[in-house]
């Protein structure tokens, strides 16, 4: 008789997951997550595996390239050497440290 796995109940699921974008060299983009229970999850990026250096939107009054607002994942000036490839947002729950990981989302250059 086969064993049954245990179930991993998750405290949380996604609502908004980011999408497949393609944009021209220069351009703004934005990647959109959220989940239930937005206000007790602590969100974060991955591109190719490789967590996603993110700033405040202004450091020193000065505007970065890529910075999260929110759950959110904005790239003000896409770049297509650094800023093509595949994203994963991240969401971990505070209270419990269990993390649910979006489908990866690419980014083309055109």
């Amino acid at each position: 008789m086969a064993r049954r796995q245990p179930t991993v109940r998750c405290e949380f699921q996604f609502t908004v997951t980011p999408q497949n974008r393609q944009v021209f060299e220069g351009e703004p983009v934005t990647f959109e997550c959220r989940a239930l229970f937005d206000d007790e999850i602590d969100f974060s990026w991955t591109k190719n595996g490789v967590p996603v250096p993110v700033h405040e939107r202004l450091n020193f009054g000065t505007p970065q390239r890529i910075y999260q607002a929110g759950s959110n994942l904005h790239i003000r000036a896409v770049n297509g050497t650094l800023d093509q490839g595949d994203y994963v947002c991240l969401a971990t729950a505070r209270a419990s440290g269990a993390r649910v990981a979006s489908p990866a989302a690419t980014l083309d250059i055109i």
